[in-house]
């Protein structure tokens, strides 16, 4: 589960997300039920990342500034699944809890919703201006989470669509085992 702001946190989140002023380099993208997304608009990598419920008026960081700070545990990571992956900087990022590549979250659905956490660079990274060098294809470790952030199914390489739906009705079953 990922750390929860304080009410200074949320009201001040809140005031510049009314305030929706365009210089301030951040992204606020409602991504349904009453859940805001808010993330740094103009960085790839690191940048902030944090998830504002304005029903409930809370705010969770999910991640911060700088790349070795993600605000999930260690408990949150499906370690058997990271253990499979190849790339030795895949699990490198993952051991450090490293949220340096890409970071986004889809929309809520049912009180779900799929956090994408990159552990690997876009394949472009490498690459030179002719495209030479490029990489493997990124590498994301995904996780379902409810409205408290709190995580349903671990972060896990989820590669196809079935093994998403899958880890997607397993979150709705936790989720309605809560209630």
């Amino acid at each position: 589960m990922c750390i929860e702001g304080d009410k200074q946190a949320y009201e001040q989140w809140e005031s510049e997300w009314k305030a929706d002023d365009e210089n301030q380099g951040c992204g606020f993208d409602d991504i349904g039920e009453g859940m805001v997304y808010i993330h740094s608009k103009y960085s790839f990598h690191g940048g902030f990342h944090y998830l504002m419920d304005t029903v409930e008026q809370r705010i969770y960081y999910l991640a911060g500034y700088t790349a070795f700070d993600l605000g999930f545990d260690r408990e949150d990571v499906d370690w058997n699944n990271v253990a499979q992956l190849s790339k030795t900087s895949s699990t490198y990022q993952a051991d450090h809890l490293c949220a340096r590549y890409r970071f986004r979250m889809s929309h809520f659905e049912d009180g779900i919703a799929k956090v994408d956490w990159g552990i690997t660079p876009d394949p472009m990274y490498y690459a030179d201006s002719d495209g030479f060098g490029m990489d493997d294809d990124e590498v994301f470790l995904s996780a379902f989470i409810d409205r408290h952030c709190r995580v349903l199914v671990k972060f896990q390489e989820m590669e196809t669509k079935e093994r998403e739906d899958e880890c997607r009705r397993l979150a709705l079953s936790r989720l309605n085992e809560d209630r």
